[in-house]
């Protein structure tokens, strides 16, 4: 009988497997001939072991959340969210930056980059990669975009991140993949470079994750189930505002360190560096203080928590190497305000990058400072009909902007499918 019993169970689990075989295959079958929009392939990413982790070159695809569908994104030869670049003589600005300017979350013609191509009428490399800090940013520039000699460099700073993560401070796999900065004995700053990508993004899970439909789809379900009844902060308790130890302090001296790197080859052809500080959600929301203990579920911050802290350090060290700094956090607080624009204010409700909205504003804030701040830039009589553009755009009220669809689906809905009135607004 226990011998009749095992025989059973193990046909039943045969005849399981075999099932469980068959449904996988038709579902595979059918997801390939009416694929849903929502299991397109993602974006993937090949290894540069000069740089870190890079778009792989003329992909094409799109970015699912369970806030935010984007659709048509497109890579160029490089590696990067751009058109392809040219290498004529004409003035052109570069940007670096990292996921906020890699721009996944955003749809085409809406991320800073294109909107100032778009205003100034001048060619904009955009040279953002997700993951990348200070460090990467100025190999991405040596190797990628020194030879296109710009004649102004837009570094972007999201200080949240991109300070620990220049840094063999940064934990996590993701982090270990990277070349990290280090300081040695002799105090020294290097860098550690990987040859070769961790095993755990091997050639066999990168396949699967690409071509296994039904995997994907069990994903995206998830990413939905797990979004109901979300209303995500976008809070964070970082190490970056509270006072230093010697691993801050670390991180925050190769940090300078490489900014200073990045300005040097800059000027080798002439050009200019200036940096833009991409706000940090608790430099926006009004009672942010209140939001992050009630997200943390405690009573009081922690001592020494210093949200200014990470400005500050900033400010000092452009002030001690001559270089520019843009803020947009005063002027978002204060559109903010005028408007009324309601949580998750220049951002996703469910993930941290800036929206369209917080883009266009940026862009012509940035706009506004160059008329001021470059004189090669361009002649004074265009430079006046840019202002007066800008002034105007920099009025818009947040559905003018945005189109009353991509109004609601950010603030009331929950899910943005890309629709904005920005590629109209000039």
């Amino acid at each position: 009988m226990l011998t009749s019993s095992f025989k059973t169970i193990g046909l039943n689990s045969v005849a399981l497997i075999i099932g469980i075989g068959i449904a996988i295959l038709l579902s595979e079958v059918i997801l390939r001939i009416y694929p849903p929009a929502f299991i397109v392939d993602d974006l993937y990413y090949k290894y540069d072991k000069d740089v870190g982790w890079m778009l792989l070159p003329n992909a094409n695809g799109k970015m699912y959340m369970s806030c935010l569908s984007i659709s048509h994104i497109s890579v160029n030869s490089l590696g990067f969210r751009d058109k392809e670049w040219s290498n004529d003589d004409t003035y052109k600005i570069a940007v670096l930056g990292d996921s906020f300017m890699e721009g996944q979350h955003l749809p085409e013609g809406t991320i800073v980059p294109q909107l100032l191509e778009q205003i100034l009428g001048v060619p904009v490399v955009n040279a953002g990669i997700n993951g990348m800090a200070t460090l990467h940013e100025y190999l991405v520039f040596k190797k990628y975009v020194a030879h296109h000699q710009p004649q102004l460099v837009l570094l972007f700073v999201y200080p949240l991140n991109d300070i620990l993560d220049n840094t063999e401070g940064a934990g996590g796999s993701w982090a270990l993949s990277w070349p990290r900065a280090f300081i040695d004995p002799s105090g020294h700053i290097a860098v550690h470079f990987r040859d070769v990508p961790p095993s755990s993004d091997s050639g066999i899970r990168t396949a699967i994750k690409r071509h296994v439909k039904t995997l994907l789809l069990f994903r995206r379900a998830y990413d939905y189930y797990q979004s109901f009844g979300l209303s995500d902060s976008n809070m964070f308790l970082n190490g970056v505002y509270l006072p230093e130890n010697e691993m801050w302090r670390d991180a925050w001296k190769i940090t300078e360190f490489y900014l200073i790197e990045l300005k040097h080859e800059i000027e080798k052809n002439g050009g200019k560096l200036v940096t833009v500080l991409v706000p940090e959600y608790i430099r926006i929301a009004p009672n942010w203080e209140r939001e992050l203990k009630e997200h943390f579920h405690i009573k009081e911050l922690p001592e020494g928590f210093d949200r200014d802290r990470p400005l500050r350090k900033l400010q000092q060290i452009a002030a001690a190497n001559d270089f520019q700094i843009i803020r947009l956090d005063e002027f978002l607080k204060g559109y903010r305000e005028e408007f009324g624009v309601p949580a998750p204010y220049f951002y996703y409700r469910c993930d941290g990058h800036l929206n369209p909205l917080g883009h266009f504003l940026a862009a012509n804030l940035i706009v506004r400072y160059l008329l001021d701040h470059d004189t090669k830039l361009m002649n004074e009589g265009t430079k006046k009909a840019i202002w007066s553009a800008v002034e105007r755009n920099l009025k818009l009220s947040p559905i003018a902007i945005l189109s009353q669809e991509g109004y609601d689906q950010i603030y009331k809905t929950g899910r943005f499918n890309g629709k904005t009135n920005i590629p109209n607004l000039r």
